[in-house]
């Protein structure tokens, strides 16, 4: 258990009438929070909610942080939220940034306040709030299902909570979706791609859906995530990535269509599973999006359940107006049920 997960499943773990109560007092959990010396980003939610008798959906967030870290990346413009439905592999973002508040001014009292028992770590500071709905924040459709939620400071990814939501509606069902972005025919891959003449073990050009030397590794089921940072300019940003996860009905294809690989092999397309990318800049809560539709390759058919293996090396901001200033960025990657990152990348 991370030390996010833990601080959600202790200091975070509030009562079903806490998190849909008014004025919640979470005083005690701050100080909790500060007194723990967590640093990092934590978020609870209710586990299970009937969306036929509830509209909203909260979200506990905590933040410990080292006052040099709060003038470093400023939480007011560096904190956003991210939702994504596995079973449909939609995708959503909202600005999480607490809404700034005019305080009345301070009574100056004749004596100081008693001491507290216990001090907390000189030069930490937390916060603990309740984000009232995130459903209406992130325009989440209310039907049954799971909805997964994360928030990202910047270069800090809080733990994951999962919220089912319950009720006499179908569950939504996941649309089928294109091979996106199409990969090169060798036609163009003959007029010379930037990257290939970059390695010598293996010519390709991006986008490719077949394993490459500057792809990440991966032992198991889940997603990894490299950057090609040598390569990134501001018009120009490689990024690689490897998954393995179970197979969705609207996955499957009929391998009607075949893709040229690297040395010319005819792939089969058997598969494709969406992924979106993120990409944070310091200030600016709500990440760039990249969605994309990797295919899967097979000489033999897949079945709903069976493991899906996929690789992906795209250069985000190929045929597109999106320019890079200079400055240090984040990415991050989702790919059903998971969230990989950040990986970081200079300009």
């Amino acid at each position: 258990m991370t030390n996010n997960e833990k601080v959600a499943a202790s200091i975070l773990k509030l009562r079903t009438d806490q998190f849909f109560g008014s004025d919640l007092d979470l005083s005690k959990q701050e100080f909790e929070l500060l007194k723990s010396g967590f640093q990092g980003v934590a978020v609870n939610a209710p586990e299970s909610i009937d969306a036929d008798k509830q509209t909203k959906l909260p979200l506990a967030v905590g933040i410990g942080k080292t006052t040099r870290r709060q003038w470093e990346v400023y939480a007011p413009k560096n904190l956003s939220m991210v939702a994504w439905t596995p079973e449909t592999a939609e995708v959503f973002l909202a600005d999480a940034s607490p809404p700034r508040v005019k305080r009345p001014p301070v009574e100056i009292v004749s004596r100081m306040p008693p001491e507290p028992s216990e001090k907390p770590p000189y030069g930490l500071t937390a916060s603990v709030r309740l984000i009232e709905d995130v459903h209406a924040s992130l325009s989440l459709p209310w039907q049954p299902g799971r909805v997964r939620l994360a928030v990202l400071h910047y270069d800090w990814l809080s733990n994951v909570v999962e919220v089912s939501l319950t009720g006499k509606k179908e569950p939504a069902e996941g649309a089928q979706v294109d091979v996106t972005p199409e990969p090169r025919t060798d036609a163009a891959e003959a007029q010379g791609g930037w990257m290939s003449k970059a390695f010598g073990q293996a010519k390709f050009t991006l986008p490719c859906y077949e394993s490459t030397p500057l792809s990440p590794k991966l032992a198991d089921d889940g997603l990894a995530l490299a950057v090609g940072t040598k390569f990134v300019a501001s018009d120009r940003l490689p990024v690689y990535g490897k998954f393995a996860v179970k197979a969705r009905e609207w996955h499957l294809r009929e391998s009607g269509t075949i893709h040229l690989g690297m040395g010319g092999k005819k792939l089969p397309v058997v598969a494709v599973v969406p992924v979106t990318l993120l990409v944070v800049a310091l200030d600016q809560p709500i990440p760039q999006r990249f969605d994309w539709g990797v295919p899967i390759y097979g000489e033999a058919p897949v079945q709903k359940g069976d493991v899906l293996r996929g690789n992906f090396a795209i250069d985000a901001l190929a045929g597109g107006q999106m320019r890079l200033k200079a400055g240090t960025y984040q990415t991050y990657a989702i790919c059903d049920t998971y969230i990989q990152g950040p990986q970081s990348f200079t300009v």
